[in-house]
C-alpha cells in the first residue's frame, strides 16, 4: 500500500511538472513574442498646461499602452486565466528606476527583486534570484561599464550587480553591526556614487574607480533623502522626504537652497519620494502625500501639477520612482518622457512627456 501511494504521488507530482512547465512555456511566449498590435482600451491622453502657458505636460497612460508587446500579467497566470486587465501582478510595490542600455530597471519593494524591461521589444526578465538578492530594494542607477547599483534598506547595504544580475559586491562604510547607514536612493556620474542615507541622514559618497568611501556631505537641513538626481551642470538634487523639500547641492557640496517646500498648494510639498532630471531641464518630483507628480523648470519655478482629473483620469494612488528618458528611446514618444512609478495604483508604470510651447507651434 505505501509502494502504491508513493507511485501514485510521484505521478501526480510529475503530472504537476509538466503543466508547470507547459505554462512557463506558453507564458514566455505570450509575454515575450507579442504581435506588436495594440491592446486596445487604454486611456486618451490628458493634457495638463502648465501655470506660465510655456510647456503642457501629458499622460499617456501605462506603459503597456506605448509598448504592446509589454506585458505585466506573469507567464503561468496568463496560461491559466488570461491577461490580467486590473491591477498589476508582477509588479507588487514598483520604487525606484534606472535605464541601462534599452534596459528599464524596476526596484521592486513589495516582490522583492529587480525587474528588466526592453524599451525596444516589451521583454521583461527578472532578477536572478541568488542569496545575495535584495531583500528590500528602494532605488537603483547604472554606471557606464554596466554595474547596476541598488538600495537595499533591510540589508543596510548599496548591492552591486552585473549587467545580468550577477552579485558583485555589498557596499557600507562600515561593517560595524550598529553603523546607521541606511541607503534609500543612489545615483552616480562618471565616477562617483552619491547615496542618500536616511540612517545618517547625509549623502554619502563611494568613488567607483578607486573603490574608497569619500567624505560625506553631512548638512542640518537633511532629514529623510530618499530621492537623488544629477542636472545636466553637474547639480544634485536631492528630495528630503520628512522635510518635504528639495534641496540643491553644487558639486562641492555646498547646499545651493531648496526649490519649493512643504504645504499643499500647487506646487508645494506633502511627502515627495524621488525627482527626475529630462534632457531639456525639466524637474520630475513624486508626491505620495498629494497622490501628484510635480514639475518645475531649471531654475526651480512651478510649471504645472499632475493628479486626478474625475472626469478624464484616474490619477495616481502612491507616485513613488520617477525615470527620464532619452529622446528617441521610445520611437512612438515626442518629448522629454518621464516614467513613474505607482506603488498601489492599477497602473505600476504611468508615462508622461513634457514639450515646450515652442513645440507646439
Amino acid at each position: 500500500m505505501f509502494e502504491l501511494s508513493c507511485q501514485v504521488k510521484e505521478r501526480s507530482r510529475r503530472r504537476a511538472a509538466r503543466v508547470y512547465a507547459a505554462c512557463i512555456v506558453a507564458g514566455s511566449l505570450a509575454g515575450c513574442a507579442g504581435s506588436g498590435a495594440s491592446r486596445g482600451g487604454g486611456q486618451d491622453p490628458v493634457v495638463f498646461d502648465s501655470v506660465t502657458g510655456e510647456v503642457r505636460v501629458t499622460v499617456h497612460g501605462d506603459l503597456r499602452d506605448v509598448i504592446p508587446q509589454f506585458d505585466v500579467t506573469p507567464g503561468w497566470e496568463r496560461f491559466l486565466y488570461g491577461p490580467n486587465d486590473f491591477g498589476k501582478t508582477s509588479l507588487r510595490n514598483p520604487q525606484g528606476m534606472a535605464l541601462a542600455d534599452t534596459r528599464l530597471l524596476v526596484a521592486d519593494q513589495g516582490f522583492p527583486g529587480i525587474t528588466a524591461i526592453d524599451l525596444s521589444s516589451g521583454k521583461r526578465t527578472g532578477w536572478p534570484g541568488s542569496e545575495n538578492g535584495p531583500r528590500c530594494p528602494v532605488d537603483l542607477c547604472a554606471d557606464g561599464s554596466g554595474r547596476v547599483y541598488v538600495a537595499d534598506t533591510t540589508r543596510r547595504a548599496v548591492l552591486v550587480y552585473d549587467s545580468t544580475g550577477r552579485w558583485l559586491d555589498n557596499l557600507r562604510p562600515s561593517e560595524d553591526p550598529d553603523h546607521p547607514f541606511r541607503p534609500a536612493a543612489v545615483v552616480c556620474d562618471s565616477r562617483i556614487l552619491f547615496i542618500g542615507d536616511i540612517g545618517s541622514q547625509q549623502i554619502a559618497r563611494w568613488d567607483m574607480d578607486d573603490r574608497t568611501w569619500l567624505e560625506p556631505w553631512s548638512d542640518d537641513v537633511l532629514a529623510a533623502p530618499t530621492g537623488l538626481c544629477l542636472a545636466s551642470d553637474g547639480t544634485l538634487l536631492v528630495v528630503d522626504s520628512l522635510k518635504a523639500t528639495l534641496n540643491r547641492v553644487s558639486s562641492h557640496g555646498q547646499s545651493l537652497g531648496q526649490i519649493s517646500g512643504p504645504g499643499r498648494a500647487p506646487g508645494r510639498f506633502v511627502r515627495p519620494k524621488h525627482v527626475a532630471c529630462t534632457a531639456q531641464g525639466f524637474i520630475v518630483v513624486t508626491d505620495a502625500g498629494k497622490q501628484s507628480v510635480i514639475v518645475f523648470d531649471d531654475a526651480g519655478r512651478f510649471l504645472a501639477e499632475v493628479n486626478e482629473q474625475p472626469t478624464r483620469w484616474a490619477g495616481f494612488t502612491l507616485p513613488a520612482g520617477a525615470m527620464a528618458i532619452p529622446s528617441g528611446t521610445l520611437a512612438s514618444v515626442m518629448g522629454d518622457a518621464v516614467v513613474i512609478s505607482d506603488a498601489m495604483g492599477r497602473s505600476s508604470l504611468v508615462l508622461l512627456t513634457i514639450e515646450s510651447s515652442v513645440a507646439r507651434r
